[in-house]
């Protein structure tokens, strides 16, 4: 029975010591904890884009991020006024300890409803999320690069129509 202990643990020991050499997946379940607090808030959106606009439209307000869940999960509250109007939005933004991403689901008050959401996570101190988006119910691939995130400042790029390039649609500092 001795002999077959030792022959267990002769077997076990590699695999035992690769798992321990294995380095440790990041846990992103507090990656947006930089951004918990009232912000104030400069929203810079494109005017019509996929149109070829350069028009950029500026606001102003503040942003209240409160965490939920113990952090598995925050309410983002955007309150912005500008020449063009006002924006009030909100971002539900969901972690899924399973897969170790974020998913950003976003909302204004005159739609009503959630958009499709962004799936994604941080990487080196940058956030890469990706969707389907729609422009006038009709479905549009999405940009080579994603929604961008780091410290301080958003970086959303518009979906294209095959064959064109993805350009900014709205910047949040």
């Amino acid at each position: 029975m001795n002999a077959l202990k030792i022959l267990l643990i002769g077997l076990l020991a590699p695999a035992l010591a690769c798992a321990a050499d294995a380095p440790a997946k990041h846990d992103g379940q507090h990656d947006f904890d930089w951004e918990l607090g009232t912000w104030k808030t400069q929203l810079k959106r494109l005017k019509g884009p996929l149109t070829g606009s350069t028009t950029w439209l500026e606001y102003e307000g503040t942003t209240v991020v409160t965490k939920v869940w113990d952090g598995r999960a925050n309410i983002l509250e955007l309150h912005v006024k500008g020449p063009a109007g006002a924006i009030e939005a909100l971002s539900l933004r969901l972690y899924n300890p399973d897969t170790r991403q974020w998913s950003l689901n976003f909302s204004n008050s005159r739609s009503g409803t959630m958009a499709i959401p962004a799936i994604g996570e941080f990487k080196n101190g940058r956030g890469l999320f990706y969707n389907q988006d729609l422009v006038d119910q009709a479905k549009l691939k999405p940009p080579d690069e994603p929604l961008l995130s780091s410290r301080g400042k958003t970086v959303m790029l518009a979906p294209r129509t095959p064959g064109t390039a993805a350009s900014a649609a709205w910047m949040r500092s």
